[in-house]
Formats: C-alpha cells, sequence, structure tokens
C-alpha cells in the first residue's frame, strides 16, 4: 500500500513538473532576433547553387495573411504554374536539381515554408499543422496571382499539398508527392514522439542534435539518400 501511494506521489509530482513546465515553455517562447548576416550569407550561397545549374531564377517576396508573414519565393521558367513545397529540415534551393530539369517546361514557383530560408520566421507552437499548410498554400498561390496550379510536394510539402488539394480540389490542376508525404505511418516513431516533447526537443536540438554539417551528413545518409558525397559543396552548404 506505502509503494502504491509513493508510486502515486512520484507520478503526481512528475506530471506536475511536466504541466509546469511546459507552460513555462509557452510562457517564454520566443523566435530568436533577425540575423541579417546569416541571411545574407544563406542568400549567396543560394545564388551560387542556382547559377551552377543554369536557372534563369529570379525572387520574390511578399506578405500573406494568415499565417501573417512575408513569404519568399523562387520563380523560374514560362510554362503552366508549377508550385513545388520543399519538405522539413530543408529550404526551397534544396529543389534546385529538380528546377533545373523543369524550368524549360514549366513556370515554376517555389516557396521557402514559414520558419526557413528566407521566408519569415514563424512560432509553431500550438499552430494547428492541416489548417496551417491549407492556409500557407492558399496565401502563395493568391500572392502569386494564381487561380490554379500543379502542386509538387515532399514529405513535409507532400503533406501541406495534400492537405490543400483536399481542401481545394479546384485550384490544384495536378498534386505530385515525391516520396513520402509526412504523417502517412499508421504509428509515430518512438524517436519522433521524443523529438516532438517540449523541452526535451530542445535540450536534443542544443547537443547531440544540435545543427552542424556533420550531423546533416549523417542525416542525409541515414534517412534520405544513397551518398550524401553527390551533393555539390555548394547546395550542401546552403542546407547548412
Amino acid at each position: 500500500m506505502r509503494k502504491s501511494r509513493r508510486q502515486l506521489l512520484f507520478w503526481t509530482l512528475g506530471l506536475g513538473a511536466v504541466a509546469g513546465g511546459d507552460q513555462l515553455v509557452q510562457a517564454e517562447h520566443a523566435l530568436p532576433a533577425a540575423d541579417p548576416a546569416a541571411a545574407e550569407r544563406f542568400r549567396k550561397l543560394e545564388e551560387a547553387v542556382l547559377a551552377s545549374r543554369r536557372i534563369p531564377a529570379a525572387s520574390r517576396v511578399f506578405g500573406i495573411a494568415d499565417p501573417p508573414l512575408q513569404v519568399r519565393v523562387i520563380e523560374a521558367g514560362h510554362g503552366d504554374p508549377v508550385v513545388l513545397i520543399h519538405g522539413g529540415n530543408s529550404v526551397a534551393a534544396g529543389l534546385a536539381p529538380l528546377l533545373e530539369r523543369l524550368h524549360p517546361r514549366f513556370h515554376l514557383y517555389a516557396p521557402d515554408r514559414p520558419g526557413c530560408g528566407l521566408t519569415g520566421m514563424f512560432n509553431y507552437l500550438g499552430v494547428p499543422l492541416r489548417e496551417h499548410g491549407v492556409s500557407f498554400i492558399r496565401g502563395v498561390l493568391d500572392g502569386l496571382g494564381l487561380e490554379r496550379a500543379s502542386l509538387v510536394g515532399n514529405s513535409m510539402g507532400g503533406y501541406f499539398s495534400l492537405a490543400f488539394a483536399l481542401a481545394h480540389p479546384e485550384r490544384v490542376s495536378k498534386p505530385v508527392l515525391i516520396g513520402e508525404p509526412a504523417g502517412s505511418g499508421q504509428k509515430v516513431k518512438l524517436s519522433h514522439r521524443i523529438v516532438g516533447t517540449r523541452m526535451l526537443n530542445g535540450l536534443l536540438f542544443n547537443t547531440v542534435l544540435k545543427p552542424s554539417p556533420r550531423a546533416l551528413r549523417s542525416s542525409l545518409d541515414k534517412f534520405l539518400m544513397a551518398d550524401s558525397r553527390r551533393v555539390s559543396p555548394d547546395l550542401f552548404d546552403c542546407l547548412v
């Protein structure tokens, strides 16, 4: 009986600590200050990526209302409109090999998703992801003046594209998925649950999962590519 009471007390205190910590995270969670030097370095790396592949790309920035931020889009080519949505831990420039192949035949638009590349930073805490994906793509299409376009998405970009196509099929010419969309599995892996746990993920991303060239190389080889050495140095630096 005493043991059961001790266990109950332990779990009660533990849950209370987690709940209190979660409230603290929500109360104090704030985006970092803008870093113009980092943004300029990224812009130059991206220019090198596009130039090395002879992609005649332009860049445009416009505001959307939901979520309220400035969206940056890479634009290239002529023809039917195609909007490419990149995945997690990536940027629009990561689609450069695909832009290189498609720009002679299509008018391509590749936005940096919220919090990525040169699109405005965004606090995802408490944001309903499906509704967010729909609103983001709707805002991008409206900002580009596109009534209808094909959507090409990979990973989280695939999830955004699917969510939008289901919500607004009249605005999607074709949905094209590269690889598996995020959220396709019936069960969430333990590793994903861990990195999705508040406070614990902050600790991980400041230690063993802290972004670095070595960490990116390991992630690419383990999850995404047969051989990350085939990624050109300029594109690799851009992704870092």
